[in-house]
């Protein structure tokens, strides 16, 4: 039955190239041309059936590949948006909006810190000041000291025990008792108050000395303030650092915030494309399923025949003519196989061992030649004839050549000759 079916497809060429197929023809052969119509009519109507499953097949299938691609997307933006939320995080002080509120930071540190350093100097020296005018100023001072304008001789034996006295102190504060030079002072101290009468060191018991005291207190908050400067300073170095670390890491964050930001608008643009594909292959699929998906059309419906398809008699006779010619062949062949006679001087040569001496040439009469003539013209005419049938059977089958070609004659003969 396959073999009854032939199909046609039609194709246009435009340019030297050929345009896709847009149209085919379905024909069927059978004895009986009802049946053929019927046939084809289902086998047109199959077409059309097949062509709507695979459509709707193949809309259902993108439909189904592109909310798949979709959902890989959504996952793969996702995770790009919380890269860079995770980016923008790390990098909250030094993205390229916050540079130059870092560089203002810069400014103003750089400014402050310029500012402790010259406060932190100008206390430095004043500790310097203090501290040795602390040295040249006496701890304490003697009470009643007007007491011993009488005698001088004992008053400088007081001072000088006074200041003995006190450099001992000093020294226990750094050595032991058995240094040698506290063992030298006590010595002498014991010296110079056995020189000095009892009245005269009861009369001149030491105080302490107001401007020491003062001084000292002064020297005690001037150390706090450049105590609290250095702090300052270190926090204004700690920072500077800090803010110097973001202007630097600003080229950075920016690099990976573009990089970042590239990647995600780029999973934005294939999720809105996405997004577009799978509308437009959801509606296909609603067309489909309401059959109107199809493209494939039957232009023209099924007809009966109305004079046979068949037989094929240019295939019948290359068929007889070659199968003529090879029985031809083959009952030569045999022929010639069967039958024994000698016919030249070779064949004789090959069937027996006596030498030919000599060999007689055929004689051919007249009548003989005209036998040969007159068979002659008799197969040019079969042949003629041949020619001559055959011609006319392939314009009775063809005749639109000749129709071609004796119109116009015709037609001119119709209208005569012209005149004025």
């Amino acid at each position: 039955m396959k073999k009854r079916i032939k199909i046609d497809f039609s194709t246009e060429r435009r340019g030297g190239v050929y345009l896709p197929t847009t149209s085919f023809l379905i024909s069927y052969r059978d004895t009986d041309p009802e049946l053929a119509q019927k046939i084809t009519a289902r086998l047109a109507s199959l077409f059309v059936e097949q062509d709507a499953k695979a459509r709707a097949s193949q809309v259902t299938g993108t439909a189904d590949f592109l909310a798949a691609e979709m959902q890989k997307v959504e996952a793969q933006l996702k995770n790009s948006e919380a890269r860079l939320k995770a980016i923008q995080d790390s990098y909250r002080n030094e993205l390229p909006d916050k540079l130059e509120i870092n560089l203002r930071a810069l400014d103003r540190l750089q400014r402050e810190r310029a500012s402790n350093l010259d406060a932190l100097d100008r206390r430095l020296t004043m500790q310097m000041d203090l501290e040795r005018e602390i040295s040249l100023t006496p701890r304490e001072v003697v009470a009643g000291e007007g007491s011993a304008n009488g005698n001088g001789e004992v008053s400088a034996l007081v001072e000088s025990y006074r200041k003995k006295e006190q450099e001992h102190k000093d020294l226990l504060v750094t050595a032991k008792p058995t240094h040698p030079d506290v063992q030298r002072l006590t010595f002498e101290l014991e010296s110079l108050k056995k020189a000095i009468p009892p009245e005269y060191l009861s009369a001149h018991t030491p105080v302490p000395n107001p401007v020491y005291q003062n001084l000292t207190a002064q020297l005690v908050q001037l150390k706090s303030e450049i105590q609290g400067l250095e702090q300052e300073g270190k926090k204004i170095n700690q920072a500077m650092s800090r803010y110097t670390q973001h202007v630097q890491n600003t080229s950075r964050a920016e690099q990976e915030l573009s990089a970042a930001g590239r990647t995600n608008a780029e999973y934005m643009r294939q999720r809105e494309d996405l997004q577009g594909k799978l509308k437009q292959a959801t509606l296909a699929v609603s067309l489909a399923d309401r059959q109107k998906g199809s493209q494939l059309v039957v232009v023209d419906p099924a007809t009966r025949p109305l004079e046979p398809a068949g037989p094929a008699t240019q295939w019948i006779l290359f068929a007889g003519l070659a199968a003529s010619l090879a029985s031809g062949l083959l009952a030569a062949i045999s022929v010639e196989a069967v039958q024994k006679r000698v016919w030249t001087k070779r064949d004789l040569e090959r069937h027996s061992i006596t030498p030919v001496l000599a060999e007689i040439p055929a004689l051919v009469s007249r009548s003989d030649e005209s036998g040969t003539r007159r068979n002659k013209l008799v197969l040019a005419v079969i042949v003629l004839a041949g020619i001559y049938m055959g011609g006319l059977y392939y314009l009775y089958r063809n005749p639109a050549p000749l129709q071609s070609v004796l119109t116009p004659i015709f037609d001119r003969i119709a209208e005569g000759p012209t005149g004025e």
